[in-house]
């Protein structure tokens, strides 16, 4: 049997764009055994020597952190030849923790930072120390979404906000489908800070081809996490697009100018539930090759047009559930003229279950149900209605919300399910997807000893909530009662000094008489005065616990320092010095005193506490997904069943169609994520195929 021991830290931050800097809550160390050095040794009383010390995070592979890396290994170097000791390693920890893993940030994010420090590979009396470093940043808006599931699963690095901000960032697109055929691409975005004040923060270029089609856009994009508005999270786009899209007979084409908005509310209740609302207004070409036959009478193939799109609806995730409901309504126009030529109606409710099964092995479940009605009182380009198949469709192209707008069947290759007794292109369809998936294979981001042991999570918990005490403090300093306390602390801070000055010539007026009462005095006015001067002096937030300390408002009674001055000066000394002075400046800074403390009993506590705890409960819950369920490497089958329907049907056209199939899932978070299966197209009809086979890759961005 052999062991090593580890050391486990935790430190969390809160980060409040324009409100607070940084405040840290640190844990004590605790050992962890594992699986590597001798069982029971003694490494300090036996005389080990630091062979080694160097520092490790799971995100290493991103090329920005290699010189934070570089760093850290420095910081710890000087362990290196050093005799072992618990002291020594403490040490270490202390040098990380002055240094940034993370980078600055403008958002409003949560950051947590957790240092293992374990021993391994001892031998001759020698060993090496290995600092694990896990850092992540948290959105309490972004995370909530049913968007970041998928980016958990493809890029768990940026979901855990292991990533910074950079000026280039490039990734390649490679997939294929019976329609597209093999096609590959890639998408470029280049990024300003924030802090530059401009609209738009990043130029992002995109586009793939194919022998049978293409795909191009350019967007300028901008977005903003305001603190003190309604709504928690906005972005915005100005986007040029094309697109080429083959059918089995003829293409669609697609070119479009688009001015889009979309906001995102704070997240409330325990389920993080998110309201979300957007608009767009567009205007381009519609294309086809379809002859006036192929085409219902309210159909053109052909037409410039312009189009309003409304969206909203609401998303939330819980520890292994994620939800999203939404709704869009599309208002378009054919011939640049003003009336409602048609009016599209999308409905999309998803959402997905996973649960461990074992350690690091999930069963994944996601169902989704979409379902869309377009009404026609004018005409309608053929590209505006309905083209289902097994390639998604979304309400808004390239917007970070994920509504679905087409039926999705992956039996059918993309745009070919689409032939309704009126002629091609749907006038309405509904659609239910079931996937399955369980990991068989997989490398965990965090070591199997580490989960396994229970002091480590004890403290991991302990220090969580201590760092919601400390969230709480600036919830309570945002509270508007507060500020009105706050706002006379400087009234506060000159009676105090008028209240020593009038001590002074009191105890100048009566040497040697009641030298306990005015030492008493003396040191109770002191200590107000330090306090008044350093809330006075700081901000909001750290201003909080000094107002605290002046008022009746701490619960332990050590400080609550104006009631302490006027126990030994008002009651104390003045009960027998009998000072006019005095008491006039014991009066005035009691009338202060008591204004504050009614503003400041005025502070809803409970709802800051609330606030603190749900924010938190955002960091809990992606750190143990981050420990418990993100993998390096994993590989998982999976099970796929759909059902689609479009209409208007008769018995040859239109209808309902099924798919069930199988495929396999492997993720390589360094590098890339690969999909592949086949589905089979049950009771297909002519010219549809007996099934189609779905393949996607995903690559990681390379410039990070």
């Amino acid at each position: 049997m052999r062991k090593r021991e580890a050391y486990l830290r935790v430190c969390c931050f809160l980060i409040l764009k324009l409100v607070c800097g940084p405040f840290a809550v640190g844990g004590e160390v605790v050992a962890i055994a594992t699986a590597s050095c001798p069982v029971h040794a003694s490494f300090e009383n036996e005389h080990y020597v630091i062979r080694h010390a160097y520092v490790k995070d799971p995100f290493s592979f991103l090329r920005w952190l290699k010189p934070v890396l570089s760093d850290a290994n420095g910081a710890v170097s000087f362990l290196n030849g050093q005799p072992y000791s618990v002291t020594a390693v403490s040490k270490g920890v202390d040098a990380l923790d002055k240094l940034t893993f993370l980078g600055d940030s403008n958002d409003q994010a949560l950051a947590v930072l957790v240092t293992i420090v374990s021993v391994e590979n001892c031998d001759a009396r020698q060993l090496d120390v290995v600092y694990q470093i896990y850092s992540t940043r948290v959105s309490p808006i972004l995370t909530t979404t049913l968007e970041s599931r998928s980016r958990e699963k493809e890029t768990p690095q940026e979901q855990a906000g292991a990533t910074r901000p950079a000026f280039f960032r490039f990734k390649p697109i490679a997939g294929y489908d019976r329609s597209d055929r093999l096609f590959g691409g890639s998408r470029l975005e280049a990024q300003v800070p924030q802090s530059t004040h401009t609209p738009f923060n990043s130029l992002i270029a995109e586009g793939w081809g194919s022998t049978s089609g293409h795909s191009a856009s350019v967007a300028l994009a901008g977005s903003r996490d305001p603190v003190k508005s309604w709504f928690q999270h906005a972005e915005w786009r100005l986007n040029y697009a094309h697109s080429e899209s083959p059918t089995d007979l003829q293409s669609l084409k697609r070119g479009r100018v688009a001015a889009q908005f979309s906001a995102a509310s704070r997240p409330t209740g325990s389920a993080g539930w998110t309201l979300r609302f957007g608009g767009l207004a567009e205007g381009g070409n519609l294309q086809s090759g379809f002859s006036p036959a192929d085409l219902a009478t309210n159909t053109v193939a052909s037409a410039g047009y312009g189009a309003i799109k409304l969206y909203a609806g609401t998303t939330s995730r819980t520890r292994h559930q994620v939800f999203s409901a939404s709704y869009g309504l599309e208002l378009g126009s054919t011939g640049g003229g003003r009336q409602v030529d048609w009016r599209k109606h999308v409905g999309d409710v998803a959402h997905e279950l996973w649960y461990p099964v074992g350690n690091h092995r999930l069963i994944e479940v996601e169902s989704r149900f979409t379902a869309g009605a377009i009404q026609v009182p004018g005409s309608i380009p053929l590209a505006a209605r309905f083209f289902g198949g097994n390639q998604e469709q979304e309400f808004i192209p390239g917007d970070t919300w994920q509504i679905r707008a087409a039926p999705l069947i992956r039996s059918i290759p993309a745009n070919r399910f689409y032939r309704t007794a009126q002629g091609a292109g749907a006038e309405s369809f509904a659609s239910y997807n079931w996937t399955g998936a369980y990991t068989v294979w997989r490398k965990p981001i965090a070591p199997d000893e580490i989960l396994k042991n229970a002091q480590f999570l004890r403290q991991l918990n302990s220090s969580l909530t201590s760092a919601i005490s400390t969230v709480t403090v600036t919830y309570l300093a945002k509270d508007p009662n507060f500020t009105k306390a706050a706002s006379h602390i400087q009234e506060a801070r000159d009676s105090i000094t008028r209240f020593q000055d009038a001590v002074k010539a009191a105890e100048v007026a009566h040497p040697g008489q009641f030298t306990q009462d005015f030492k008493q005095c003396r040191s109770a006015l002191a200590r107000a005065s330090q306090r008044a001067k350093s809330a006075a002096e700081a901000k909001a937030v750290d201003a909080f616990g000094d107002i605290a300390a002046l008022l009746n408002s701490d619960p332990t009674g050590d400080e609550n320092r104006l009631q302490k001055v006027e126990v030994a000066c008002i009651t104390g000394l003045n009960g027998q010095l009998n000072d006019s002075t005095i008491a006039t400046e014991g009066a005035t800074l009691s009338s202060i005193g008591a204004t504050m403390q009614h503003d400041f009993d005025q502070i809803d506590e409970k709802l800051a506490v609330a606030q603190a705890q749900q924010e938190m409960g955002y960091v809990k819950n992606t750190l143990e997904t981050l420990l418990n369920d993100v993998n390096f490497f994993s590989i998982s089958p999976l099970a796929v069943f759909d059902v689609a329907h479009i209409g208007p049907a008769n018995a040859l056209l239109g209808g309902t169609r099924y798919g069930t199939g199988a495929g396999l899932r492997f993720a390589l978070v360094s590098t890339a994520s690969f999909t592949l299966g086949y589905a089979w197209n049950v009771h297909s009809h002519p010219g549809e195929g007996r099934g189609a086979l779905f393949f996607a890759v995903g690559f990681r961005d390379l410039f990070q």
